[in-house]
């Protein structure tokens, strides 16, 4: 009994077929939601919510807004505090999405300490939006998860 040689290009037109036939089933109408000729979306599909008033032009954070380099040569304290802000936000024109943010941007700003400083990190977190855990990434930081523990407060928590 022989067997097909198999080689990349066959794979890749095999892949190839797969995805597209996926593509075409994803853009094919669904007969649950479709009116009778099939063009328009039946009465109940009310579609996407309607957009929100936007409170910021701009979510992301300037990727070139970063701290100078440090410039001391032993540890320091710094005490930092980030205020949480829950901003409205376009995705796209006409789609709006509510942010929970720090400063009012994402990601939160980025602070720049050296190896041996002491970071005293305090939350300002308004009534509202204390509903929800808050924490902050830090990367190079000792403690289990990167100092996660250290910087999560559970709804309710005092921020402070």
């Amino acid at each position: 009994m022989t067997y097909p040689q198999l080689n990349r290009r066959h794979v890749l037109q095999a892949i190839g077929a797969t995805g597209a036939v996926a593509v075409a089933g994803c853009l094919g109408g669904d007969a649950q939601g479709s009116s009778t000729d099939g063009n328009e979306p039946a009465a109940e599909d009310d579609g996407l919510p309607a957009a929100k008033s936007v409170d910021v032009e701009r979510i992301a954070r300037d990727p070139t807004d970063i701290p100078e380099p440090v410039d001391w040569d032993e540890p320091r304290e710094h005490d930092v505090t980030i205020r949480t802000e829950r901003v409205t936000a376009e995705i796209e024109p006409g789609v709006t999405f509510e942010y929970m943010t720090f400063e009012g941007e994402v990601p939160g700003p980025m602070l720049r300490v050296r190896r041996g400083d002491r970071v005293n990190l305090t939350f300002d977190v308004p009534d509202d939006l204390n509903i929800a855990a808050h924490n902050m990434d830090f990367h190079a930081v000792y403690g289990p998860g990167g100092g996660a523990d250290a910087t999560t407060i559970a709804p309710g928590d005092d921020p402070a």
